[in-house]
Formats: structure tokens, sequence, C-alpha cells
């Protein structure tokens, strides 16, 4: 069985307003770059997650993505 995925506080409030279709756009576009910033699998997945939701606009789904390669490429030079 795989283990649960505990996440810090921080990140989840972040998660939940970048999912917030509510909440104007330009505040969901920073709170997918400071998710970005937290450089874990965790948010990884979340980027990856919010590129997919198709409620979301073009624009943060496309930064969603882009960052999530930045996040990538920072976890390979890491672990070199």
């Amino acid at each position: 069985m795989p283990e649960e995925v505990v996440m810090p506080y921080e990140l989840r409030k972040h998660i939940a307003i970048a999912n917030d279709m509510e909440i104007a756009p330009e505040i969901r576009e920073k709170t997918i770059k400071h998710i970005a910033r937290f450089g874990s699998y965790e948010a990884l997945c979340a980027l990856l997650d919010i590129a997919c939701n198709t409620k979301a606009n073009y624009g943060e789904r496309d930064l969603a993505l882009k960052v999530s390669r930045d996040v990538l490429k920072n976890s390979r030079k890491n672990d070199i």
C-alpha cells in the first residue's frame, strides 16, 4: 500500500487558492508561481493537476505547465 503524502499547510492553502475559480485570475497566476517555489514532489503534482484542469483558463494552465518544467529542471540539478 502506498504511503500517504503529507503536504505542508502553506502548500495546501496555495493549492486551494489556485483551484478556486471565484478568485481573480491574476491572483491564481501569482499563486501558481508560489507553488512552484516549494519545489517538492507534491508541488509538482499540484502544478500538473492545475495544467490538466479544464476549468482553469488557458493562461493559467500554460503557466502551470511552464513552472512545472522549471521544477523538474531544478530537481535534476539538485540530484547531480
